[in-house]
C-alpha cells in the first residue's frame, strides 16, 4: 500500500454506496480460502450490516486513495440475540456469564475484512483501533472460524484470549470464540512496537507466535511462497546455527521454499540436509536415537548478520527448534 490510509468512522448510518464498497470487499474476503462462504449469502450485508448499525453500531472504513481496503463493524451485546446463544454455551466461563449478565458492558465485532493485497500493512490493526476507541463497553468479543488460524493468530497477538469452541447450526465448521477487556485491547492495539530485529532491508521481526503443526500447514495455504527456516541451538549455550550465503553474503538460518505437497517440517528437513550436506531424521515432536534434531515450526524471516557467539559445527548437545512468522 503506497497511499496513506483514511479511516472514518460512521454511528448510526452511512451510504448505500458505502455499502455496496462494503459488500464487494465482503464478498472478496469471505468467499475465499479459508471460509469459502456462499457470495450471495455474503452479500446480504447490505440487508443487515445498516440494521446493526442503526442502533449503538460502528462501522470504520479504511481506504487508500479512495479505494476501500478494509472496514470493521461491532455493536453491543445487549441487542444480539444470535451472540446471546453463543455465549450462553460457553456460560460456565466467567467472562461469558459476566457479559451475559450484563450485556450492556459487552461489545461483539461482528466483521473485520482487509482486502487481500493490503494484509499485513497494518489495516486491521487501525481499523480495530478506530472500532474500540472511546466505548463505554469493558469487555469485547469476536468470533473466528477454526479454520482461520492466521486471524485467530492476529487476534490472540493483539491479547485476545480464547475462551472456547462453539459449533455453528447446520454448518461442519465451528466458531472460536476470543475475548479482551477493552481497555487491555485498546493498548495493545496503540502499542509502538520496537521490532524484534531488522535487516539491513529495512524488513522487521515484530512477533514470534507459536503453532501446532496442524496450524503451520493451514497457514501454510493461506501464506503466498511460505519460507521454512530451521533454527539450530545448543541446549548448553544457547549458540544459535547460521550459515553464509555466499551469493548475498549475509549470514542466514537454513531454509528455503516449501515445494508442492510438503509440510513446514518436512521442508524444514530437506532444506537442512541439502544446505549442511547432512543426514538428519527431523520430528515434529521428538528426537529420534539417530539424531538430536528436533523441529517444532517454521519461520520466513532470516537475519542479515551473524550473532556474536557463532557456530559452525554440530553441537553434540544441539537440538532443533523454529519459529514462524507469516505476511498477515
Amino acid at each position: 500500500m503506497t497511499q496513506p490510509l483514511s479511516l472514518t468512522t460512521f454511528a448510526q448510518s452511512t451510504s448505500a454506496s458505502d455499502w455496496h464498497d462494503i459488500a464487494d470487499l465482503f464478498v472478496a474476503a469471505f468467499s475465499a480460502s479459508p471460509y469459502f462462504e456462499d457470495p450471495n449469502e455474503l452479500r446480504t450485508i447490505t440487508d443487515w450490516g445498516p440494521q446493526m448499525l442503526a442502533g449503538d453500531g460502528r462501522l470504520v472504513t479504511a481506504r487508500a486513495d479512495g479505494e476501500l481496503v478494509g472496514f470493521a463493524l461491532a455493536h453491543g451485546l445487549s441487542d444480539d440475540a444470535p451472540w446471546q446463544q453463543i455465549l450462553s454455551q460457553l456460560e460456565d466461563i466467567e467472562q461469558a456469564a459476566a457479559a451475559l449478565e450484563t450485556p450492556q458492558n459487552a461489545l461483539v465485532v461482528h466483521e473485520l475484512a482487509v482486502r487481500e493485497s493490503e494484509r499485513g500493512q497494518g489495516v486491521a490493526r487501525a481499523c480495530m483501533q478506530e472500532l474500540l476507541d472511546g466505548r463505554s463497553e469493558t469487555q469485547t468479543f469476536i468470533g473466528v472460524y477454526e479454520r482461520a488460524v492466521a486471524a485467530q493468530s492476529m487476534y490472540r497477538h493483539w491479547h485476545f484470549d480464547p475462551i472456547g469452541r462453539v459449533p455453528m447450526p447446520g454448518d461442519a465448521i465451528a466458531l472460536h470464540v476470543l475475548t479482551a477487556p477493552t481497555a487491555q485491547a485498546l493498548t495493545r492495539l496503540t502499542r509502538t512496537i520496537s521490532p524484534i530485529a531488522t535487516d539491513r532491508r529495512g524488513n522487521h521481526l515484530v512477533s514470534v507466535e507459536l503453532a501446532t503443526p496442524e496450524g503451520l500447514n493451514a497457514a501454510a495455504a493461506q501464506t503466498p511462497c511460505p519460507l521454512a527456516l530451521v533454527v539450530l541451538v545448543d541446549s548448553t549455550t544457547g549458540h544459535v546455527l547460521f550459515g553464509m550465503n555466499t551469493w548475498r553474503r549475509e549470514y542466514e538460518l537454513p531454509g528455503g521454499i516449501v515445494e508442492s505437497g510438503e509440510t513446514f517440517f518436512e521442508a524444514a528437513q530437506r532444506e537442512l540436509d541439502e544446505e549442511r550436506e547432512s543426514v538428519s531424521t527431523a520430528s515434529s515432536s521428538s528426537a529420534t536415537p539417530d539424531s538430536r534434531w528436533r523441529i517444532r515450526a517454521a519461520t520466513n524471516w532470516a537475519p542479515s548478520t551473524a550473532p556474536k557467539s557463532l557456530i559452525s559445527k554440530q553441537s553434540p548437545a544441539m537440538r532443533c527448534s523454529s519459529l514462524y512468522g507469516g505476511d498477515r
